[in-house]
């Protein structure tokens, strides 16, 4: 496959022009104290609004989740249904806001390598090229349509307009490429994020129950909600992978707990061992 490489040349200073949708999202810092400022910000506004329309107010948040007192559920998978649906449902929705960010092809061009200017340049080459192979093909139509034209005046128009063709294509392609850069997959996979654990910690605490309610064990509400919020966020790969984890310890213990005794096999093989010494 051909490779197209741009040069870059400064291009004249960028415009400013209308702020599109989701502008907060096109101009997004990923700096640290930003986003953990804003993720326990949502975090305390949504406990207390949700506190405030319970009975005890705040002190509901440190009562029990009323979750039944009983052993882990034997399929984990299935009782967790409930928490790996919004899981999913979080990151469609995630999903979808991405997508209607990258209709904008110059939104998403910031993001990358190139940058603004960058961007500016290729859209320079790209009208070049394109105003190139208009030409051409308005030759090209001329030149056939006068019977006098040589055979090689023709082939020298066709090749000039293949050739225009080509470059246009080329430019394309790298249009089409700019959601593949690795600066903004890593800007997006770091805004997705973000965005999931926000999304996650409103989730966790307005839901009706949390996490450790369905695996049936008692804590305060506070902790279930907090706990809630970051598995929902995280999304619904490292919630499988939780899932898998919980389900193999459960098993585990299950296993040991009905073993025998090892103390009393020891002393079985030690009795057995001494009845076949002695009938030697």
């Amino acid at each position: 496959m051909k490779t197209f490489a741009v040069s870059y040349a400064p291009p004249p200073p960028e415009t400013r022009g209308k702020k599109s949708f989701l502008t907060w999202l096109k101009e997004w810092n990923n700096g640290p104290q930003i986003v953990l400022a804003v993720l326990i910000l949502t975090f305390l506004v949504s406990l207390l609004f949700k506190a405030l329309g319970e009975t005890g107010g705040l002190g509901w948040l440190l009562t029990s989740n009323a979750a039944v007192k009983d052993e882990l559920p034997k399929d984990i998978a299935l009782a967790l249904g409930p928490i790996l649906a919004l899981a999913l449902a979080i990151e469609r929705l995630i999903e979808t806001v991405f997508d209607m960010f990258e209709t904008n092809v110059r939104e998403i061009a910031k993001k990358t390598a190139a940058g603004a200017k960058g961007l500016d340049y290729i859209q320079q080459i790209t009208q070049l090229y394109t105003d190139e192979m208009f030409n051409a093909k308005t030759a090209l139509e001329e030149a056939l349509a006068k019977p006098e034209t040589k055979l090689e005046k023709k082939s020298a128009l066709i090749a000039a307009v293949e050739a225009a063709e080509t470059r246009v294509q080329e430019i394309g392609s790298l249009w089409e490429s700019l959601p593949k850069d690795p600066k903004y997959i890593s800007w997006k996979r770091a805004l997705s994020i973000w965005i999931g654990l926000v999304i996650g910690m409103i989730v966790g605490v307005f839901n009706e129950h949390g996490f450790f309610y369905y695996l049936n064990l008692e804590v305060p509400r506070l902790l279930d909600m907090l706990v809630t919020g970051f598995v929902l966020g995280a999304g619904s790969g490292p919630l499988h992978s939780l899932i898998g984890i919980l389900q193999s310890t459960k098993d585990m213990l299950s296993n040991l707990g009905s073993l025998p005794n090892a103390g009393a096999i020891k002393d079985e093989l030690r009795s057995l061992r001494a009845e076949m010494a002695t009938h030697k």
